[in-house]
C-alpha cells in the first residue's frame, strides 16, 4: 500500500482491510508480520511495555523490528526501557504522533541532547512517524513507521489513519499475549493469603486472621510466589491486580 511512491493516504476500504488483518490474526508472529507487510512500510519497529505486575513484565519491554538496520537493533537490545529513548519519552508525554524529524523540538529530546542521534536515524531510515499506543491492563506501546519519503509527500490525514491501524494492532497484540499467559489457579486458602498480602499484612497477621500457624502461612506464601512467578510480597500483590485469579 504505502510502498507505492504515489500513495498519499489510505482509502476507507484499505484502512478497514488493514484493521481486519490485525483483528483476525491468531498468533503474535502472524500479527506483526501481516501488519508490517499489509501497511507496506519501508521500515518499522514496535515496542510493547507490559504493566508492572504482569506475567510478561520485564524492565526492557518487548522489541520487534522490521527491516531495521542491525546497528539500530543492537542499540534497542540494550536500551529498550522506554525512558532510555528520549523520542519514546516525548511520544508518551505528548500522547500524540509526530514525525521523527519534528522530534528535535520536543523537550525530552532537547534536554537529552538527542538531536544528533535523531538525525543519524533519519539518515539511515528516512523520515517517519512516531506513535504512542495504549492498551488494556495498562499495556503501552510505541511504534515507528518509516515511510521512505518526506512528510510533504503525504496527506495530513495519513498519520491519523496509521494511528487507528496501529492502535488496533497494539490492542490485538495485548489480547494475544493475555491468551498465551498461563492462567493462575490458587487454592481457596492461597487466595485468602494473597488477598491479605495485598492489604499489607505480615505472616503473623495472616496467621492470626485465618487461625493458622505462622509456619503454615509461610508455606502458603511460598506456593503463591511460585505460582505467580514472583519472589516478594509487593510483586505478588501487583500481579494479583493484573491477573485473573481462579479459585
Amino acid at each position: 500500500m504505502l510502498g507505492n511512491n504515489r500513495k498519499k493516504s489510505l482509502s476507507h476500504k484499505e484502512l478497514l482491510y488493514l484493521i481486519d488483518i490485525v483483528e483476525s490474526a491468531t498468533s503474535v508472529r502472524a500479527l506483526l508480520y501481516s501488519a508490517a507487510r499489509g501497511l507496506g512500510v519501508k521500515h518499522s519497529l514496535y515496542q510493547h511495555f507490559a504493566a508492572v505486575g504482569s506475567v510478561d513484565f520485564t524492565t526492557r519491554g518487548h522489541f520487534h523490528p522490521y527491516r531495521i538496520p542491525q546497528e539500530i537493533v543492537e542499540f534497542y537490545k540494550t536500551n529498550t526501557v522506554y525512558d532510555k529513548d528520549p523520542v519514546i519519552v516525548a511520544a508518551f508525554a505528548k500522547s500524540k504522533f509526530f514525525w521523527l524529524s519534528d522530534s528535535i523540538h520536543e523537550r525530552a529530546v532537547i534536554e537529552a541532547d538527542h538531536n544528533k542521534a535523531v538525525n543519524w536515524v533519519i539518515e539511515k531510515l528516512g523520515d517517519g512517524l512516531c506513535f504512542p499506543l495504549y492498551g488494556p491492563d495498562n499495556r503501552r506501546g510505541y511504534a515507528f513507521v518509516g515511510l521512505g519519503r518526506a512528510k510533504a509527500d503525504f496527506d495530513p490525514v495519513l498519520p491519523y489513519q496509521i494511528q487507528t491501524f496501529l492502535q488496533a494492532m497494539h490492542v490485538r497484540y495485548s489480547f494475544l499475549l493475555s491468551g498465551l499467559q498461563q492462567q493462575i489457579k490458587l487454592t481457596k486458602r492461597e487466595a485468602e493469603v494473597l488477598e491479605l498480602i495485598s492489604y499489607g499484612k505480615t505472616n503473623p497477621d495472616i496467621a492470626l486472621i485465618l487461625g493458622i500457624s505462622p509456619r503454615t502461612v509461610a508455606v502458603h506464601v511460598s506456593k503463591v510466589f511460585l505460582k505467580l512467578g514472583t519472589t516478594d510480597r509487593v510483586s505478588a500483590a501487583m500481579r494479583a491486580q493484573t491477573l485473573e485469579i481462579t479459585l
